[in-house]
């Protein structure tokens, strides 16, 4: 189990604010739910949890602590100024085997021309061993299904058993700690819903989960706590569906996706 605290996440380009100290916490057995509209920061947000956005410019400022049983992390410290090998340096120890990454259009996170099973062998033995069908249960896939998978080639996946496989590839690496981009960009309806019941199931389990999205209606059936980006700045952040339909950003996120059909 393992914990993930940011504050004071700044984000700059060309001489314009794009995160202006943005603040979270992810805790063991939670879903957090990272909401707001396109270009309000979340996705930069995600990224940077990851390393993945350059410095200066770029993150111009950051505190990230992520601490499990045995260990801290601050990979930001002392990063000022320092180019991108320093920055990935910092957090090599921390990609994968703390801090899992589901990206947007997860089906070109596989090798098109690896069988899912060797993708996850290999990934498996990087981090906690174990059977191959074992991971793909744990990330949603019922025993008929994970005995199947194995065989099949990337392309043959939908897009909902592709990000299911990313899944299982994050746990069977050992990450402790799930950043979920837009996780349920692309799916349909019933997909969506088992996609967000695997992650319910995993944070449940002692997982810490971050869903980044822009869908007020996906995130809070599901989530723990919600916190909203509005121009890159924290416009809010609720703890329960009531609060949510009393706010005014969440009067204008409804308002945005009310239209669209579950």
């Amino acid at each position: 189990m393992a914990e993930l605290t940011l504050s004071g996440l700044t984000i700059q380009s060309d001489g314009v604010t794009l995160v202006d100290q943005v603040g979270l916490t992810v805790r063991p057995g939670e879903i957090v739910a990272l909401i707001g509209a396109s270009g309000s920061g979340k996705t930069l947000t995600c990224r940077a949890l990851l390393g993945l956005v350059d410095l200066d410019p770029g993150v111009v400022s950051a505190n990230l602590h992520v601490a499990d049983a045995d260990h801290e992390w601050t990979p930001y410290a002392g990063l000022s100024g320092a180019g991108r090998r320093a920055r990935d340096r910092a957090f090599r120890s921390l990609r994968g085997r703390i801090l899992g990454y589901l990206p947007q259009g997860a089906p070109a996170a596989l090798d098109p021309v690896v069988r899912v099973g060797t993708q996850l062998q290999r990934t498996a033995e990087l981090g906690q061993g174990g059977m191959v069908t074992s991971w793909l249960e744990r990330a949603g896939f019922d025993a008929e299904q994970a005995r199947a998978l194995p065989q099949l080639w990337p392309h043959e996946l939908s897009g909902g058993m592709a990000q299911r496989v990313v899944i299982a590839q994050a746990l069977a690496r050992g990450s402790r700690i799930l950043v979920a981009d837009e996780p349920t960009t692309g799916l349909d309806a019933p997909l969506q819903r088992r996609l967000l019941e695997s992650l319910r199931a995993l944070a449940d389990d002692g997982l810490a989960v971050l869903i980044v999205t822009h869908d007020l209606r996906m995130a809070s059936p599901v989530a723990d706590r919600m916190i909203v980006l509005d121009g890159g700045r924290t416009a809010e952040v609720w703890s329960g569906v009531p609060e949510v339909a009393e706010s005014p950003a969440g009067a204008r996120l409804l308002s945005a996706i009310r239209e669209v059909p579950w």
